[in-house]
């Protein structure tokens, strides 16, 4: 239906879609039994054969699709002509945000543009699914032997300008100029050059003392009361006034 409620088409039998699908650039993912295609706003399969394996939505006039008995993606324009001549095992699910592309190549992480060339050659890991902030900077990833991955951030010219010493980061990017990162476990900010121009400093932590409640700090105590008057020992206190009793026959207990 349209925004007006007006029905335009309806979807056949043999093509599913997935619920959380949606047109892109005029064209929506659809499933057939051993194939996927793209349907346009008028309800027509494109391309009007079964050729490709599997396809990703459209974003930014691009897409990748991997054909029938073929290993890799290719990348192709709204025409379904293909661009470029590089081929990708695998592609991040956001494509072309910024219009740059993280692909994977054997085994490594590189990033493309709109035309499918290589601004950053395959050689990373891993690289951080928020893509290309500013037009200028990536995270990479990297893990050590004990699973603990930290990130490190590189120019699009595959340049490092900090090394993957970052454990966190915002996800919002630079913030006039000033990205906050968590670097040693302190809050962390750094400029576009990578350098730190201000650090959390954390005071040393005090070693803990076991508490003895018999020589408790003030403001720690046990508290309880009774309305039993035989608990009182028969004492008689002034209405309206609060009365301690301390059993001092009882050990780490007060009353």
């Amino acid at each position: 239906i349209n925004t007006k409620g007006n029905l335009l088409f309806e979807i056949p039998d043999e093509i599913s879609i997935n619920s959380e699908d949606d047109f892109f650039d005029g064209y929506l993912k659809v499933r057939l039994e051993n194939s996927e295609a793209y349907i346009n706003s008028k309800g027509k399969m494109v391309p009007n054969d079964t050729v490709y394996e599997e396809v990703t939505d459209f974003k930014n006039g691009r897409a990748f699709v991997k054909k029938k008995d073929e290993d890799n993606y290719i990348l192709i324009d709204k025409n379904f002509k293909r661009i470029g001549n590089e081929v990708f095992e695998e592609v991040q699910r956001d494509l072309f945000r910024n219009n740059y592309a993280i692909v994977k190549f054997n085994d490594l992480w590189g990033i493309i543009d709109r035309n499918g060339k290589y601004v950053v050659k395959p050689k990373y890991k891993e690289i951080d699914e928020i893509g290309v902030i500013a037009n200028k900077y990536f995270f990479f990833i990297e893990e050590n032997d004990n699973g603990d991955k930290k990130y490190g951030m590189a120019n699009l010219k595959g340049e490092d300008i900090i090394k993957p010493v970052i454990q966190d980061f915002d996800k919002a990017g630079f913030l006039n100029g000033i990205l906050r990162v968590l670097i040693d476990d302190k809050v962390t900010c750094i400029n576009e050059k990578g350098k730190i121009i201000w650090q959390e400093k954390k005071n040393p932590s005090k070693p803990k003392k076991s508490l003895n409640i018999d020589f408790m700090h003030r403001g720690y105590f046990y508290a309880s009361y009774s309305t039993e008057l035989d608990t009182l020992q028969s004492n008689v206190f002034p209405q309206n006034v609060l009365s301690i009793k301390i059993d001092t026959n009882q050990i780490d207990t007060f009353k």
